[in-house]
């Protein structure tokens, strides 16, 4: 079922493993800090607005829709997607407030907001703690491989994977993450929701 899941669904996933394969060597060249001080370089006022919109998607208008449309359509999926991010976020939570709850966020961090060339986002209270792993990235990439699992279409499907990317570098360009949360993110989500199809397609009947 494992390796038959993976050959069926191989467009997306190949996607989603390169994706974080990226997300990794990123990781490997510096630091957490001196790299987002060069990932918020490319940041500025224009991009703010943009990924701003972008980082919402993981948030409550988003999803929600999508669980409204396929309660409708197809309850069976939609009770699938709900587990998965009831499952995705217990375990985001847990991680965030009590394995890793000392974690700043960039804001966080004096070495960073004390930075004269640092761009912050203008009239924004920027958070500051429970920074791993990045929640909106591990709801993002949780919704965007169940997505690919569950249609038919898995060329299509790679462009829930590419706005789950979006979603994940939205995190680390407004300095509401570092590279690691996301990475972290885009690895629970993902791999947790398909193992959970793995296991839930034959008595959900998510094949259909």
């Amino acid at each position: 079922m494992f390796i038959k899941t993976i050959k069926d669904n191989k467009v997306p996933l190949t996607v989603y493993f390169i994706v974080v394969f990226i997300g990794i060597i990123f990781l490997s060249i510096d630091q957490k800090i001196p790299l987002q001080i060069h990932i918020n370089a490319y940041a500025n006022d224009h991009l703010d607005s943009f990924f701003l919109i972008i980082t919402k998607i993981a948030e409550g208008w988003g999803t929600v829709p999508i669980i409204l449309y396929l309660l409708i359509k197809d309850w069976k999926k939609a009770l699938f997607i709900c587990i998965c991010y009831g499952i995705t976020a217990i375990i985001a939570f847990l991680l965030k407030n009590y394995t890793f709850g000392y974690n700043h966020r960039p804001f966080g961090i004096p070495e960073l907001n004390t930075l004269e060339t640092y761009h912050w986002i203008k009239n924004y209270k920027m958070p500051t703690s429970l920074s791993f792993p990045s929640g909106h990235t591990t709801t993002a990439f949780s919704f965007a491989i169940v997505l690919s699992l569950v249609n038919k279409n898995k060329w299509f499907s790679i462009i829930f994977i590419i706005i789950a990317s979006l979603v994940g570098l939205s995190r680390t360009l407004l300095s509401f993450h570092f590279l690691l949360d996301v990475v972290a993110g885009a690895i629970i989500g993902g791999l947790t929701s398909f193992i959970l199809f793995v296991l839930l397609k034959k008595k959900l009947d998510l094949s259909k």
